[in-house]
């Protein structure tokens, strides 16, 4: 084929307006003056403190021991999350003696185009391709990887792989790859520090501003020019490839993450229910998973009707056959595929080694699914052969079969647990009713809550998602108040659970699951414990009262109840609390119950 002499420098395809590198540039600055701003106030603070300290400010010193520590703890998150090291992408490394022929295919390719060097070819376990670089210093002296998924390889043709390859590499002619990483970099930036900062409560009003004004411009503007930059990195394919080939490559590449997603893995992940062991997926890939999906034609048209939105960072399969000035067209040759041709007899080892990768990562999880199906079908076998269940029964088998995906049958048993009194069974009713459209199922979800306040969560967060997709944000606003309120009294109720107050109030114990003469016996043996008192304490925030094991100690280990409940000498119901000498108030409280007192060291 010959190439064009301007091969490097085709012409350009109509702009976006928005489209602009050197606009984006400066608004990855800007990005990176708003984190200095923000971190620098944080430093501010801590400086400020420091000189308060120094200088004995009595007013600052005294602000200083409040906040000073947990003010360096947010300076330090801060400053952590935005300086960091980028991972390396995974994937098998190929080498002249592992992949000679892609690494052939590639070095020709790269210089027909004049792309920079490329350092290193990795296999992956993705449909997909990438070129990316990455800085071996801060921003500079970037080292440039070209990754390239194994089912890519194995279903499509080598024609299609290579132009591919030439899309890719076209970034790197064009340097989109150094300007890339550094948006990249900026946005993983500021999403670093504001999770960071939001998980321990701590971002400040200034940081939660800034980032709500700025990374949405950044996604917009980054998103254009890197629209602009794959409709460049296509023509330039177009030239090298051809305008058919590569059309059939941008089809096929989008139509095979298509079926790989929606057809191919949860096909695989489906025989956990009757395989214990994870199988070889990458050994199984081949031209027949096109030929398994039949008829294609649907969803290529669903692709092609895909419009290009402003978040995309590519443009949509219809808009870029449209600039290559071809119509849909799916490719018919997929033999020889392209890891016949450029992997040889390579191809086994390379999908062993991605299949050993897959079956390490998912070989626990996926046992553990296997027996957890196991035992639910042997549970459901049983719920079937019981004449008269019980409303507990009907509600589990419910949720058996709903998970079994027997939706229907499901729906039969929620139903008549509904209205044998079983609560739960009502929620769950509701949720199908609403997933089916019904607004009737609103009416159940509210009975539960207001019968079983542990349920609100649930029933809240199920209404919600109902009159959302639906519009209906005023009436979906009454649930997200409710369950803000429940998720504010369980916290308390929790709160409760855990410690011990001076304000709580105790009453004799009558739990029966605590064998006091046991318990007496080996905390004999614990040298730190003076005495323990066992009371009832009721619990102000929901109802009913917490059986409570206080252990006086003179620093004893804080896993002593977990030890003493490992041992069966307390039930896993009750509180074990630690208390030390100086708790006057509560020792006091705790003596004036009667009957409480279960130990003491004489």
């Amino acid at each position: 084929m010959t190439i064009a002499p301007d091969l490097a420098s085709p012409r350009e395809p109509d702009r976006e307006p928005s489209a602009s590198p050197a606009r984006l540039a400066l608004l990855v600055l800007e990005g990176y003056l708003y984190l200095a701003i923000v971190i620098g106030i944080f430093v501010a603070a801590v400086a400020f403190l420091v000189w308060g300290l120094v200088n004995r400010r009595p007013l600052i010193g005294l602000v200083a021991i409040f906040i000073g520590v947990p003010l360096l703890i947010t300076t330090f998150r801060a400053i952590r999350a935005v300086f960091f090291r980028r991972s390396r992408p995974e994937g098998i490394v190929l080498t002249p003696q592992v992949g000679l022929g892609v690494l052939t295919a590639v070095e020709e390719i790269r210089s027909r185009i004049h792309a920079p060097r490329v350092h290193q070819v990795l296999i992956t376990d993705q449909f997909n391709a990438a070129a990316v670089q990455i800085p071996r210093a801060g921003l500079f002296w970037p080292r440039n990887l070209l990754m390239l998924g194994y089912p890519m390889l194995a279903t499509l043709s080598e024609a299609h792989v290579r132009a591919v390859i030439a899309h890719e590499l076209g970034h790197l002619t064009y340097g989109h790859g150094r300007l890339s990483s550094w948006v990249h970099r900026t946005r993983l930036s500021w999403l670093r520090l504001m999770h960071d900062l939001g998980v321990h409560g701590a971002t400040p009003a200034h940081a939660h501003l800034l980032f709500r004004w700025y990374v949405p411009r950044l996604n917009a503007q980054a998103a254009a020019v890197s629209r602009q930059q794959e409709r460049l990195a296509d023509r330039l394919a177009a030239e090298l490839a051809g305008l058919d080939t590569t059309a059939e490559a941008l089809v096929a590449m989008e139509v095979g993450a298509a079926v790989f997603e929606r057809d191919f893995w949860p096909g695989v992940f489906k025989r956990v229910a009757s395989q214990l062991t994870p199988p070889s997926p990458f050994a199984e890939m081949g031209p027949h998973v096109w030929a398994d999906q039949g008829d294609l034609t649907e969803l290529v048209t669903s692709l092609l009707e895909r419009p290009t939105d402003g978040d995309d960072s590519h443009p949509s399969l219809g808009e870029r056959l449209a600039r290559l000035g071809r119509s849909q067209r799916f490719p018919s040759q997929t033999r020889p595929i392209a890891a016949d041709r450029l992997l040889g007899d390579r191809q086994r080892e390379i999908a062993s080694g991605l299949d050993a990768q897959w079956q390490s990562t998912h070989a626990a999880a996926w046992r553990q699914e296997y027996e957890d199906l196991r035992r639910a079908r042997e549970r459901l076998a049983h719920l079937t052969a019981i004449d008269a269940p019980t409303p507990q029964e009907l509600f589990e088998y419910g949720t058996l079969l709903e998970a079994a995906g027997r939706t229907e049958e499901a729906l039969h048993r929620y139903q008549s647990a509904t209205a044998a009194g079983h609560v739960a069974a009502g929620l769950a009713h509701g949720r199908i009713l609403l997933g089916r459209d019904d607004p009737a199922g609103l009416v159940l979800v509210e009975a539960a809550m207001d019968a079983q306040p542990s349920l609100v969560d649930e029933g809240c967060r199920t209404a919600i998602a109902f009159l959302e997709n639906r519009g209906r944000e005023a009436d979906a606003e009454r649930f997200r108040v409710r369950r803000a309120r429940q998720t504010t009294l369980q916290r308390m109720a929790d709160a409760e659970r855990e410690r011990l107050s001076v304000v709580d109030r105790f009453g004799p114990c009558t739990d029966a699951g605590v064998d006091v003469s046991s318990l007496a016996r080996r905390l004999a043996i614990e040298p730190t414990v003076s005495s323990a008192y066992l009371v009832a304490k009721e619990l102000r925030h929901s109802s009913g009262t917490l059986t409570v094991l206080a252990l006086i100690s003179s620093g004893g280990t804080r896993e002593l109840g977990a030890c003493l409940k490992r041992e069966g000498l307390v039930p896993e119901h009750v509180e074990v609390a630690m208390l030390e000498r100086r708790d006057h108030q509560l020792r006091t409280a705790l003596e004036g119950t009667t009957g409480a007192l279960v130990y003491e060291r004489r």
